[in-house]
């Protein structure tokens, strides 16, 4: 056998290696993709359950929640502004 042929055989093995990784791991992820959306599902359907059976607890969670994220984003965006100064500051400096 001559080294040109045993080049080509080797870079072929090496390329098929390649390609049943690669097709190992689309596998993989394909996998994982399936079981987090089974999870997702289950906690929506789980979500949807509950809400419909405690309806007005749920409506006060979600304004209570959304309350605190409201608070939390206005207070951190006022603390990164400075304060401007009124135009009699200004023109008393």
């Amino acid at each position: 056998m001559d080294t040109k042929q045993e080049y080509n055989t080797s870079a072929d093995s090496v390329m098929g290696q390649v390609a049943d990784y690669a097709s190992e791991a689309g596998q993989s992820i394909r996998e994982g993709y399936d079981a987090t959306a089974a999870q997702a599902r289950r906690s929506y359907n789980a979500s949807v359950r509950s809400m419909s059976r405690h309806p007005l607890e749920s409506a006060g969670v979600a304004l209570g929640v959304g309350l605190l994220i409201g608070l939390f984003v206005g207070v951190s965006i006022g603390a990164q502004r400075e304060r401007e100064l009124s135009w009699r500051e200004r023109w008393s400096r």
